[in-house]
């Protein structure tokens, strides 16, 4: 439960020091309790929708060595926007530059408060894990070793 409360207010400062720092996002109502129902799907969308959003670019985000990361932080904000309507921004720049300050903000406060950790070890030990992976062939199975692999680096 403490984990839960903690991981909602660093989703909320996240949110609240981008459009503090951002000119061109803004929020129409602007209360305590607006800014934790935003930092809250805002927390929810990164648990569900960006894993699933680094999986299917991981190769992308390799060969641009992590800067596509900043677009696929844009397309969450998008959603965002999408799900939230009192969330505006003034245009596609505005929401690339959120998502670079986004990432920043989350990457400095994950390393600061050291929320998470990698989970190699429990990959590592799941058999049947890597008995499925090992039955389909090897082209694919690289493909999908390497963005299993990258999305767990990079999955904030």
């Amino acid at each position: 439960m403490y984990f839960f409360i903690f991981r909602l207010l660093i989703h909320t400062t996240t949110i609240s020091l981008t459009i503090a720092l951002l000119p061109g996002l803004s929020i129409s109502e602007s209360t305590i309790f607006d800014y934790l129902l935003l930092g809250g799907i805002f927390g929810v969308l990164n648990a569900f929708v960006r894993p699933f959003f680094i999986f299917l670019t991981g190769r992308l985000v390799i060969r641009s060595m992590g800067l596509f990361m900043i677009v696929i932080n844009s397309m969450v904000l998008v959603l965002l926007a999408f799900l939230w309507p009192n969330w505006h921004f003034d245009n596609i720049i505005t929401v690339i530059m959120a998502g670079l300050v986004v990432g920043l903000i989350g990457a400095l406060l994950d390393a600061l408060l050291g929320l998470n950790r990698p989970i190699i070890d429990e990959i590592e030990n799941d058999e049947s894990y890597w008995r499925f992976i090992s039955r389909v062939d090897s082209g694919r199975r690289s493909a999908i070793v390497e963005n299993l692999r990258f999305e767990q680096v990079y999955d904030t």
